[in-house]
Parts: structure tokens; C-alpha cells; sequence
């Protein structure tokens, strides 16, 4: 029988199928007896359809049903195929569309329901159902029908939707469910419900209303366009309500509740959404109730929920009557609440783990982000930003506890009049972190409150394992971060950017005030109570007995870790406490200000102590304290850096340790003072009073610079004193300018030194935070800067008070040692070959040689004292490298070393001690090799010949340096008079004079000697001596020699850093004395040399002289910088110049000499050219 009846269900659509008739029929009065009943065409009904069996209904496609009253089913209904049903002049007093009395189903079956019911149809505009309805691989739609209750689906049990989709569009119920009304709601993975345009217009529920019954969704819900009285787009009412999401999404969109609570969904009871599980609400409202996208009785929440665009009278987002659990992730943007709540108002919130982020939340009095009684965060991301509200919590607003276990809390750009990010009366922190950026309380038209930050009306309490970060948070009034009674820290505090306009620029502690009457009692026990479960969840119960409501305490326990920086308030820059302030453990202030004369840069309380050790650093008052204290202050160890003094202000008595104060004057004042040990800055002086210890600046012309005042025990001030400030020195408060040329040993620095090469004493600033330092230029050292450092440097062989650095790399040692030696040896050379070659007629080379090697004596100190002036080290290196290389000529010819050869450099290459003496043995030792191979080659007289016309005159420059005597201080002031170099010191300086006279009476001895005895001998030395002269001066070579070795004793014991006008003035002296002997006496044979002599000798005059104005010219204020270096540039040309043309000429008369025949001997007499 079964099998016959699947066999009609299936053909008969067939059979059907073969007509459809074009005109309406009659719906058939009843079902037929087999259960069966087969539908195709357009059907009408005209009067009420009683259907009495048990009956599945078939359509094909194409039905339509057309009615005018309903269609009653006294029992169950199973609807197949393809149905339209279509409502038309409803007359009757239900005038729905189908009443099934008992269990409807629909399988594989496709619905349309349109324009069923009506405003006087009861229930269910377009289906009834007593029982409950099925819906299995189906699609139903209905479109504009209406009832009072379920505008177009009423069904007293449950609805069950399995892999089918239901559509309700321009549904309308008067009273409750303007969609659907039913018990029971599920809808499985493969099912969706839509709903658009549904309202119900005195109930709940504009799109769907679940009465006393349960919500499961695994599919996909979305609504649109919806609106009720509550819930307006799906409501769950009654105390058995509950709304489950097991997974898939619901989307409310565009709905609202006009005058109670949820503007997309309410649940009288519990909400509650697991993992897998996505609600999207947008645009949604409640004009004058709760939770304009959400409300609930209670909240589980684990999956996903997303809010943008909702506004509430309370609760902007959501609305939780008692607890809202949170593990999930939880977004709004953009939601307002005309009174508590911009986002969220619950009365308990627990933030177990998953996210709640909000954006762009108002509330016009409290909780611009969430208003709860109590909040828990144990796990997860708490992050608020730009939320605002007119009154209290910006961000949060708790009416008792917030706490937190753990997780992270972040609240940015918040603003509300009392709190600008957190309002609560309790708060404990466990463990996590909480950070609030760029947070105020400065409402536009509104009176500042107190705690840009937090605003807490009974007290903070901060575990071990808390964290917390302010930046950039400020108010108009008091307390930038935090305003509270009292704090009791464990944990770690960093306040940054931090202000307030009148007091506590970090922190402000006030004491509390309370108005309960007869009831004060009873509120104070409750308070006492509640305190010590606060910290029995925060601190773990060990102190609570220490801490009251009523204490307004600063307490920072042993493991905390408080950091402020850039704090500032017109009082109390970073902490004002109407109590007392300890920190026992890690704190640091920097960048802390107070703006008024009352002070208290970085803190000010009535007591404050202090057990570890406490770092300050910038901090500023006018002319309070940095800390300022009503009774007392104690502290273990404080350092101060760069803060205004006075540092400490205490009323009654003061006692501290260790005190560091660094980069200012330090004040500690108190009536009573125990100090057992204060360090000040380099350059101030230690004070004693009544009321004050410190350390203050020493008075004008006076300073310090040896080390910082130390007192210790309140009474011993150890340490250097103000002394006066030494001659040819500037002060400018803590800085002590040196004038270049002048220097301070660090055993007397009240005395100033003058160093005889003002290029080796820079000068510069001595600051207190500094030190003396070495006031040498580098590669110079000791007293005056004379001496050069042994281990770089070496003394410059043509000047002893100028170093230069020796050469570090192999190859640079062994070219100077090569160019050394070639350069003694060339001009040696020169002169032994013009002695070797003549005979009867002295060669032009010869005469040429011995003018160039005179003219070279006065070279080289002109540029020396060039060299060494400011012009010429303030001119551009490449300008430098160029006059350098002029110079060379005059090195060559030198037959000693240049101006940065230093000879003690090579002597430190082989591994000799560097000394002066060290060099002339050098140079005695060139000379005497070079002597002996010319000797060896020549005559005896011919090697002494040369070697005493090249190598004496600079034998007795190294000799006249150990001569040389300064003063380092004018002899007025006791300046005494030193002789030579400390290298030296062993060695007796009378041997060097006597030396020097030596050199003198053997030179011009033995070459008197050799002219008087052996005038007639064949010497190559002797015709050397006499050719180029007539014979009434055949000794004029005598004069010559003399005149190189005292211009060279001049250059040596007169340096021309330290005696530059006196040597000018003797190598004048000497060279007027030359010229007027040559042009008196025309010693030479050669009217020409005569004549050249004569001109060499005019250009060395004219270029001392116009050195000697060069130099002085250098002290003159009013110089011009543009002339100075015109002349410097004049000098170095009339020095370099004629040496350069010298060695040209000297090359051409070697070569043709060399080349040409000898002529015949002629007379000794004077003849023209």
C-alpha cells in the first residue's frame, strides 16, 4: 500500500502536467481519501476551505492559488512542488492564507505567499501553524502580508528551517513579530532566512519575535529595513528566551526599535554566540531605549560581533541587563548614546580573552566607550579609541571596580570632564598592561573635572604583574593622568607628556568627602569592606590593614617601578597628594616642571620618603622646590641632574644619605637638617646656614674647576674653594674662556701661562661639567705647551718650540730618512764639485752655490715666522699645500730639513732617545761623513772647506736652541726666566755657548789659516776660497761664513714664535751690515756678482722688513683680513723667488761648465761683464 502511494506522489505531477487549464477552479473541498492530493492550474477560493485529513499537498509548477478566504487544515499539512499563493479581498475575520491546526511541512517544496492577511487577521498573515512548521529543501517568500501577531508566519511551537530558504519581504504585524511570530526558531548550515521591510508596529520584533522559546542558528539570518517597539529587527521575549549562535552569520541591517530596548536584536534573556558565530549590525537604533543594535538579559559572547552606526538612549551598541562575558571579538565604530554607554552598558562585564575594540563612540553624560557597574579584564585586547563623554569616563565608566587579571587594555584620543579615559570608584589592576594616549577632560562649554587619564572616587591599587603607560594625557584642572584618593603600587607606572593646569601634573591625591548624613557610619564600614577585598584581589590580602578610603597616600611598594617624564603643573608637577608619598621601590622624574613659586617640581605632598635610590632629571620650578614638602621628607640616595635649587623643601626636618646634584646649584632647606653626604657640579662652592645646605657659584672673577664641593654630616664641606680667574681669561657663568696663546696648568689654575708658540695653545672653553682638560694643542704637552709628545711627535729641527708628527708606516720612515740624507748631501755635493773643478778662474756655480746657501739663512726664518701665524693657518688647505710647495727650493738648499722634517723623529725610528742633542750629533755626524769621502777623494783642505761652508752655520743653529730662554709669566708677576728644554735639562748649558764660540773661532780660524799660509798652495779648497775675490779680498769668504752662522744663532736662539720682532731686527741689523760692506768693498772680481750680491742682499732686507710689519700687523685689532694675506703671499714669493731662480741658474752653469772648455787663467782684477 505504501509503495502504491510514492508511485501516485510521483506520477501523479505527470499526469497532471498534461493540462493546465488557462481559467480558475474551484480548490478542491477536501483531500482525498488516499492522503493524497494533486494541484495544477489556477485555483480560487471563494469561501472557506475545511480540510479534515491528514493531507500532502502537490503542485506542479505554475500553481496558483488565488484566495479569498483561507484554506483550514483541522490536522497536519505537507506541502510539495511548486505553490503561489495569492490573497484577494480578504473579507473574512481571519483572513489568512493557510491554517494548519496541526504540524505544516514543506518538502522540496517552492512558496510564495503574497498579500495575505490583513490588519483584522489575528495571527499569521500569510501561514498559521498550531503545531510547529517544517521547512526541508524548500524556499518560502512572503511578500506584504499582515496580521496582528506574525505579520506573515505565526506558529505557536517551533520553526525549523533544514537546508531551505525563507524570505519575508514588506511584512507588517500590529502587535508583535512584524515577520514572523513563533516559540522556537532553528535554522541549520544549509539554511537562510531574509527579512526586509518587516515592521511590527506595538510589539516586538520588527522582523522575527521568538516568544518564550529559543533562537539556533547554524545559517546564515539577515534582516534589513526592519523596525518594532523593541527589537527591531528580531526580538526574543519572555524569561525562557534564548538566542544561540552556533555558528553562520546574522546580519541586521537598517533597523530600529522606537521606543524600548534593541534597535536590531533583543533578548530578554541570554544572548549567546559561540566560536564559529558572525553578527554584523549596521545602522541600527533605539530612539528612547537601550542598546541600539543589542540587548540582552545576559551576553556570551565567543564569536564575532560587528556594530557600526548605532545609536541608543543608553547602551549605543549593545545593552546587557546583568553580565556580559566576552572571549570572542567585539568591534563598533561610530555609536552614540544619549545618556550612559556610547558602545556598551552593562551592569558586569568579564573580558576573559578574544578582542573588544570600539571607534568613534559618544555618550552624551557617561561611558563614552562602555558604562558598567563592575569590569573584569582576565585575558584578551580592551581598545577604545576616539570615545568622549560630556560628564564621567570617557572611554570607561565603572560605577564600583574596574580590575584587571591580565590582557591588554589601550584607550586613545578620550575626553570627558571627570576622567578622560576611565572613571570608577575602585580600581584594581593584577596583572596585564593599560595604556592611555591622548586623553583629556577639557569638554568644550563645560567646567574641567580632575583626571585627564583616570578619575577614581575611592582608590587605585596596582599588583605585582600590572603595567601602566600614560602619554600625552593632560587636564584643565587637576590631576593630568590619574586623580584619586590614594594609590598603593606594586607594579610598574610610566607617565609621559603629562599635564595639568593647576595641580599634580602626573598624579593628584585629594582627600575624600562624603555627605551620607546619619548614614555616614554604615557608608564607611561598607567602604572599609570593599577596600580590603580590593586588595585582597590585588595585593593578595598582606597589607590590608595599612591602607584606608580615607588616606590620601602615594604608596609605592618594594617591586614597583614608577617612571615620569615630561610632566608638568602649576603645582606638583608630576605627583600632588594631600598625604603622604613613599617609594620603596624604582622611581625616576625627567623633564619635570612646576610653573608657580609654590613649587614642587616633581612632587609636593605633606611627607614624603624615599628608600631606594631616586634619579631627577631637568626639572624646573621658578622658585619652590623640585620637591616641597609640608612636614618632612627621607631618602636614602638622590641624584639630581640639571635641576633648579632649591631641590628640597621640607617645613620641619630633613634626612637623606647620599645626595648627587649635577648641572646646577643645589639647596636642600629644612629647620632640621640630617645630611650625611652631599656632591655638588665641578665649579661650585659648598655653604652652610641656618635654614639651607647646598652648593652655590663662586662670584664674578672668581671660579672653580678643580673638582666638586663634598659636605658631609651637615657641617664639613670638603673640597676646592672659588679661586680667582687667571689672567687673559673670560668668564661666562660656569665657563671659563682661554685666549688663544694662553694656557692653565692643572696644580695652579688661578695662573695663567703664556705659551711661546701661541699655534700650540689653542686656548678654548673650561666648563664645569668638564674639567680641566688638556689645553695643548694636539701632539704638545707640559707646562707652556714646549714640550711634544714623545710617542708621536718630535721637535721640527728649524724651529724647537713647533712639533710634527712622526711617520707611522714603515715606508714613510724610510723616506725620510732618505730624503734626509739626500738633502745634506745634495747641496754638499754642489759645493764639492764647484772646489773639485776649479782651477785658476772660480766657476759661476760656485759663486752661485755659496749666494744661495746666504740667501737660505734668511729664508728660512721669514718663512718659519709666516708659517706660524693666523693667517696663514686660517687659510684653505689648498692654499696651504701651494705655499708648502714653494718652500721646497728652500728646504733643499737648506742642507738641514725643512720646516716639517723633525729630526727626533728619526732618531725615535731607530729606537735613540728623542733630545736636542741627539740631533746635532745627527748632524755633526752627516757632516763628518761627508768630510772624510770628500777628503778621501780631494785634500784635507778642500773637505774642511766645504764642510764648514755647508754644515757649520747649521752646527751652530743646533747648538744656539739649547740657548734659548722665555718666561711663561711677565716678569712682574715673579715669572722666571727658562733656559732650554726638559730633555735637556741634564746637560750644562755653557757647553753650547761654548760651543758656539768654538764653531766660530775654529771656522773663521782655520780659514784664515789656510789663506794666510797657504795662499800659493794648489788646493782645490784654497783656489775655492780666493778665485772669486781680488786680492786685497782674498779673505772675504771669512765674512761670508760668519754671516750664515749668525744669522743662523740668530734663528736659533731668537725662535720666531716666542721672539719674532727681536730676530727680524738682529737679521737686519746683519744683513745692513753685509750690504754696505759689499758695496763698500766690491770684494768680488766680477762686477756682476758684485752686483747680484748686492741685489740678494736689498731682497733679504725688504722681505725681513716687510715681515716684521706682517707680524706686527697680526696684533692689531683694526687689520684686514684681505691685506694680511696679500702680504703673506708678497713674502713667501721674495723668500722662495730668488732661491728658485738661484737653482735654475746654478743647473745651467753646472751643465756648461761640464760641457764647455776651461778658459785661460786671466787677472785677479776687477772687470766688467
Amino acid at each position: 500500500m505504501r509503495r502504491c502511494a510514492w508511485l501516485c506522489l510521483l506520477c501523479g505531477p505527470f499526469s497532471l502536467a498534461l493540462r493546465v487549464p488557462s481559467y480558475e477552479e474551484d480548490f478542491p473541498a477536501d483531500c482525498p481519501e488516499s492522503g493524497f492530493l494533486y494541484l495544477s492550474g489556477r485555483y480560487k477560493v471563494a469561501r472557506q476551505i475545511n480540510v479534515t485529513r491528514v493531507c500532502h499537498l502537490v503542485a506542479s509548477p505554475g500553481t496558483e492559488i488565488r484566495l479569498h478566504e483561507q484554506i483550514f487544515f483541522q490536522t497536519d499539512a505537507t506541502f510539495s512542488g511548486s505553490w503561489t499563493f495569492i490573497g484577494v479581498d480578504h473579507v473574512g475575520r481571519q483572513a489568512r492564507c493557510l491554517d494548519v491546526e496541526g504540524e505544516a511541512r514543506f518538502l522540496n517544496a517552492t512558496a510564495h505567499f503574497t498579500n495575505c492577511g490583513g490588519h483584522l487577521t489575528e495571527d499569521g498573515g500569510g501561514l498559521y501553524a498550531e503545531k510547529s512548521l517544517l521547512l526541508q529543501e524548500s524556499q518560502l517568500e512572503f511578500r506584504q502580508c499582515e496580521a496582528k501577531f506574525g505579520g506573515s508566519i505565526f506558529v505557536q511551537r517551533g520553526l525549523y528551517l533544514s537546508k531551505s530558504h525563507l524570505s519575508v519581504f514588506d511584512s507588517k504585524a500590529e502587535e508583535f513579530g512584524g515577520g514572523i511570530h513563533v516559540a522556537r526558531f532553528d535554522v541549520d548550515d544549509g539554511s537562510a532566512a531574509a527579512f526586509r521591510n518587516c515592521v511590527a508596529s506595538r510589539g516586538g520584533g520588527g522582523g522575527m519575535l521568538v516568544h518564550n522559546g529559543t533562537l539556533i542558528s547554524d545559517g546564515h539570518i539577515s534582516l534589513s529595513h526592519c523596525s518594532s517597539t523593541e527589537g527591531g529587527g528580531i526580538a526574543l521575549l519572555g524569561s525562557r528566551s534564548h538566542f544561540v549562535q552556533r555558528q553562520g552569520s546574522i546580519e541586521v541591517l537598517q533597523s530600529r526599535s522606537r521606543s524600548a530596548q534593541g534597535g536590531c536584536i533583543h533578548v530578554d534573556s541570554k544572548f549567546e554566540q559561540h566560536v564559529d558565530g558572525v553578527v554584523i549590525l549596521d545602522g541600527c537604533a533605539s530612539a528612547m531605549g537601550a542598546g541600539g543594535a543589542l540587548s540582552a538579559g545576559e551576553l556570551e559572547q565567543q564569536g564575532t560581533i560587528q556594530i557600526s552606526n548605532a545609536t541608543a538612549m543608553d547602551g549605543g551598541a549593545i545593552f546587557v541587563e546583568t553580565t556580559a562575558r566576552i572571549s570572542g571579538r567585539i568591534m563598533t565604530r561610530n555609536t552614540t548614546a544619549e545618556a550612559f554607554g556610547g558602545s556598551i552598558r552593562a551592569e558586569m562585564m568579564l573580558v576573559l580573552s578574544g578582542e573588544l575594540r570600539i571607534r568613534d563612540s559618544r555618550a552624551h553624560f557617561s561611558g563614552g566607550g562602555v558604562h558598567l557597574t563592575s569590569m573584569k579584564v582576565a585575558g584578551g585586547v580592551v581598545d577604545i579609541q576616539n570615545s568622549s563623554a560630556l560628564e564621567h569616563g570617557g572611554a570607561i565608566h565603572t560605577n564600583l571596580l574596574f580590575s584587571q587579571s591580565g590582557g591588554r587594555v589601550l584607550v586613545q584620543d578620550a575626553e570627558a570632564r571627570w576622567g578622560g579615559a576611565i572613571r570608577s570608584f575602585w580600581f584594581g589592576q593584577k596583572a596585564g598592561s593599560i595604556t592611555i594616549r591622548r586623553c583629556h577632560n577639557d569638554v568644550p562649554d563645560m567646567a574641567a573635572g580632575m583626571g585627564g587619564g583616570l578619575n577614581l572616587l575611592g582608590g587605585m591599587f596596582q599588583g605585582e604583574g600590572g603595567a601602566m603607560f600614560f602619554e600625552d594625557v593632560w587636564t584643565s584642572r587637576n590631576g593630568g593622568a590619574i586623580a584619586s584618593i590614594f594609590i598603593v603600587s606594586r607594579g610598574n607606572m610610566t607617565f609621559k607628556d603629562v599635564y595639568a593646569r593647576e595641580e599634580g601634573g602626573a598624579v593628584f591625591l585629594h582627600k575624600y568627602r562624603t555627605h551620607v548624613g546619619p548614614r555616614q557610619k554604615r557608608f564607611k564600614e561598607t567602604m572599609d569592606k570593599l577596600t580590603e577585598d580590593v586588595i585582597e584581589y590585588t595585593l593578595g590580602g598582606r597589607h590590608a590593614r595599612d591602607y584606608r578610603v580615607y588616606r590620601s597616600d602615594y604608596v609605592a611598594l618594594r617591586e614597583s617601578r614608577h617612571v615620569f617624564h615630561n610632566c608638568k603643573a602649576s603645582i606638583g608637577g608630576a605627583i600632588q597628594a594631600a598625604g603622604a608619598v613613599r617609594f620603596k621601590g624604582h622611581v625616576e622624574f625627567r623633564d619635570v616642571m612646576a610653573t608657580t613659586v609654590r613649587g614642587g617640581a616633581a612632587v609636593s605632598c605633606i611627607f614624603m620618603g624615599v628608600v631606594r635610590p631616586v634619579t631627577i632629571i631637568n626639572a624646573y620650578a621658578p622658585d619652590g622646590g623640585v620637591f616641597c614638602m609640608q612636614r618632612a621628607f627621607s631618602a636614602s640616595m638622590m641624584t639630581f641632574i640639571n635641576t633648579t635649587a632649591p631641590q628640597i623643601q621640607c617645613a620641619t626636618r630633613l634626612s637623606i644619605i647620599d645626595v648627587s646634584v649635577t648641572g646646577t646649584t643645589a639647596s636642600l632647606m629644612a629647620p632640621k637638617r640630617k645630611i650625611e653626604r652631599l656632591t655638588c657640579d665641578n665649579g661650585l662652592e659648598g655653604y652652610l646656614d641656618n635654614m639651607e645646605t647646598g652648593c652655590h657659584r663662586c662670584r664674578p672673577g672668581f671660579f672653580q674647576l678643580q673638582g666638586g664641593p663634598e659636605i658631609r654630616n651637615d657641617n664639613q664641606i670638603t673640597g676646592h674653594n672659588c679661586i680667582q680667574a687667571p689672567q687673559g681669561s673670560e668668564q661666562i657663568d660656569q665657563i671659563l674662556q682661554i685666549r688663544p696663546g694662553f694656557m692653565v696648568a692643572r696644580n695652579n689654575l688661578s695662573t695663567s701661562l703664556r705659551c711661546p708658540n701661541v699655534m700650540a695653545c689653542p686656548g678654548g672653553k673650561l666648563m664645569a661639567d668638564q674639567g680641566v682638560r688638556d689645553m695643548c694643542e694636539h701632539g704638545y704637552e707640559g707646562r707652556g705647551c714646549v714640550n711634544c709628545q714623545k710617542s708621536t711627535h718630535g721637535r721640527v729641527t728649524n724651529n724647537p718650540f713647533a712639533c710634527a708628527a712622526c711617520a707611522e708606516r714603515p715606508f714613510r720612515k724610510v723616506f725620510q730618512w732618505t730624503w734626509f740624507i739626500l738633502q745634506n748631501s745634495g747641496i754638499f755635493a754642489i759645493s764639492a764639485s764647484g772646489v773639485l773643478m776649479v782651477e785658476q778662474e772660480s766657476y759661476k756655480s760656485t759663486i752661485l752655490t755659496n749666494q744661495l746657501m746666504s740667501y737660505v739663512t734668511v729664508s728660512l726664518p721669514v718663512l718659519t715666522a709666516v708659517m706660524y701665524s693666523q693667517t696663514f693657518r686660517n687659510t684653505a688647505e689648498i692654499v696651504q699645500d701651494v705655499l708648502h710647495t714653494l718652500q721646497i727650493p728652500v728646504e733643499i738648499a737648506d742642507s738641514g730639513g725643512g720646516e716639517g722634517l723633525s729630526v727626533q723623529c728619526l732618531l725615535g725610528y731607530i729606537g735613540l732617545e728623542k733630545t736636542l742633542y741627539g740631533t746635532d750629533v745627527v748632524f755633526a755626524a752627516t757632516a763628518l761623513c761627508l768630510m772624510a769621502i770628500l777628503g778621501w777623494l780631494s785634500d784635507f783642505w778642500s773637505a774642511v772647506v766645504v764642510g764648514f761652508n755647508c754644515f757649520l752655520p747649521r752646527i751652530c743653529f743646533c747648538l744656539g736652541r739649547h740657548l734659548v730662554c722665555y718666561r711663561m709669566l711677565p716678569q712682574a708677576q715673579g715669572g722666571h726666566l727658562v733656559c732650554g728644554f726638559d730633555e735637556d735639562a741634564r746637560i750644562p748649558k755653557p757647553i753650547s755657548s761654548v760651543m758656539i764660540a768654538a764653531c766660530f773661532v775654529v771656522g773663521a780660524g782655520m780659514w784664515a789659516v789656510l789663506l794666510r799660509y797657504r795662499g800659493e798652495s794648489s788646493s782645490p779648497g784654497v783656489m775655492y776660497l780666493t778665485n772669486a775675490y781680488t786680492k786685497e779680498c782674498r779673505m772675504w769668504e771669512i765674512t761670508v761664513l760668519l754671516r750664515k752662522m749668525a744669522l743662523m744663532a740668530v734663528n736659533a736662539m731668537l725662535p720666531v714664535t716666542l721672539h719674532a720682532s727681536m730676530q727680524m731686527e738682529c737679521i737686519s741689523v746683519i744683513l745692513l751690515t753685509s750690504l754696505v760692506m759689499n758695496h763698500r768693498c766690491a770684494p768680488y772680481v766680477s762686477k756682476a756678482w758684485n752686483n747680484s750680491e748686492s741685489i740678494l742682499l736689498v731682497l733679504a732686507l725688504a722681505t725681513v722688513s716687510l715681515t716684521s710689519c706682517y707680524k706686527a700687523n697680526e696684533l692689531d685689532w683694526s687689520r684686514s683680513a684681505t691685506n694680511q694675506q696679500v702680504m703673506m703671499i708678497i713674502i713667501i714669493l721674495m723668500a722662495t723667488g730668488p732661491a728658485v731662480i738661484l737653482g735654475i741658474q746654478i743647473t745651467i752653469a753646472l751643465y756648461r761648465e761640464l760641457t764647455e772648455v776651461p778658459a785661460p787663467a786671466e787677472s785677479k782684477e776687477p772687470k766688467a761683464d
